[in-house]
């Protein structure tokens, strides 16, 4: 069970006390740089609880070519 205080104005509010008001994160270049959903890696391992909020940041689904 999480607040509902804690949503998507609250992360945001956090990150301008943490990293300043104008900051704006740059999502289209951080996926180009790191791959986005087709992060090119290999011995990954993705720890996702279902109650971690984080796990919608991960890989949740292995690709169709996956060898696993």
């Amino acid at each position: 069970m999480r607040s509902g205080v804690i949503d998507l104005t609250y992360w945001r509010e956090k990150c301008e006390v943490i990293f300043g008001e104008f900051f704006v994160p740059n999502v289209t270049a951080t996926n180009i740089e790191l791959g986005g959903v087709s992060i090119a890696g290999s011995n990954i391992i993705f720890t996702n609880g279902v109650e971690d909020g984080w796990k919608w940041c991960s890989i949740l689904n292995l690709p169709e070519t996956s060898p696993m």
